[in-house]
């Protein structure tokens, strides 16, 4: 894992802002047209996390955010694709995400244990929406498979291991490629 002095992030705390901005204008968007379920979606937890990390200058929290932020991105195509919309704040959200959190990643290490600490955040987030969200919504499919999964994984629990393995190999390799071809000092 990186030193704590090597993770500190170069990007100005300042920016932090813009993502509590994105997440600010998205969070009242979706409370006023669905209800405050979606607040705990990976979306919103990865963007406050990023945030945090930014304010912090912390490798380790901008990992996490921007990992959760980059598993979150296809998956919220995929639901909009499916439902037929897309909120402008929605889009601002993401994509405030993904750009700060690139950039981010370009000004900080990012510690090799990531995977410890981003999967329990995936893992709260799971229980957090399981137990304070309506299960129509399915936040974070804390209640069934996707829709268009169901046919592959008849067995919520068995989607749910399988989610598991894939996010944690993902946030194994963030931190080796991150460190190593976007900021260059790995």
């Amino acid at each position: 894992m990186a030193h704590d002095s090597q993770a500190r992030s170069k990007l100005h705390p300042a920016w932090a802002g813009v993502v509590f901005a994105a997440v600010a204008w998205h969070g009242v968007n979706i409370c006023s047209r669905l209800g405050c379920d979606y607040l705990l979606s990976v979306c919103f937890v990865a963007n406050l996390i990023l945030a945090a990390g930014i304010l912090a200058r912390s490798g380790l929290l901008i990992g996490i955010g921007y990992g959760w932020a980059l598993i979150a991105l296809p998956l919220w195509a995929i639901e909009s694709f499916r439902v037929g919309f897309v909120a402008p704040s929605s889009v601002a959200l993401h994509a405030t995400g993904i750009g700060l959190g690139f950039c981010a990643s370009r000004r900080t290490l990012i510690p090799n244990g990531l995977v410890f600490a981003a999967v329990p955040v995936g893992l709260l987030a799971l229980l957090l929406a399981r137990l304070l969200t309506r299960p129509e919504f399915n936040i974070n499919t804390a209640f069934r498979v996707q829709e268009g999964w169901t046919g592959l994984f008849p067995d919520h629990r068995v989607y749910l291991l399988v989610q598991l393995a894939v996010y944690a190999a993902i946030f194994y390799c963030i931190p080796r490629v991150s460190n190593r071809f976007v900021c260059g000092g790995g």
